[in-house]
């Protein structure tokens, strides 16, 4: 379980949750659940939206996400992004430097580590 051993509540661990296909939606922000149970029944929840693998909105989002207090982020948190994705091999052309922009933005924030695995079906 990748959230094993995380401490969800208002003052310890926030968990915020974007899903994505060639589209990206911001399923909950790091406000809206104050237990882990919370976050793993919201989880469950979530719906497969099938369609293509664009990871260059879904890292847009997600960055926003971090560094937009809105979302409730928090400054002096540590930020840690996950990133699940089917690794999709042979991306669209207009993708491949969208890609590359949003992966440079992403590593000019604050965000202490990026993650990549790949999960297979």
């Amino acid at each position: 379980m990748i959230l094993h051993g995380t401490r969800v509540g208002p003052t310890l661990d926030h968990v915020a949750l974007v899903q994505f296909s060639d589209e990206s939606s911001l399923s909950f922000n790091f406000n809206r659940y104050n237990s882990l149970n919370e976050v793993l029944a919201a989880v469950d929840r979530l719906q497969w939206i099938g369609r293509s693998t664009d990871t260059s909105r879904a890292l847009d989002l997600g960055r926003r996400v971090f560094v937009e207090p809105g979302y409730g982020s928090r400054s002096d948190a540590t930020h840690i992004m996950l990133l699940i994705t089917d690794l999709w091999m042979h991306p669209e052309q207009t993708w491949i430097g969208p890609y590359n922009g949003n992966v440079t933005l992403l590593q000019a924030t604050d965000i202490n580590r990026f993650c990549k695995y790949n999960v297979h079906r």
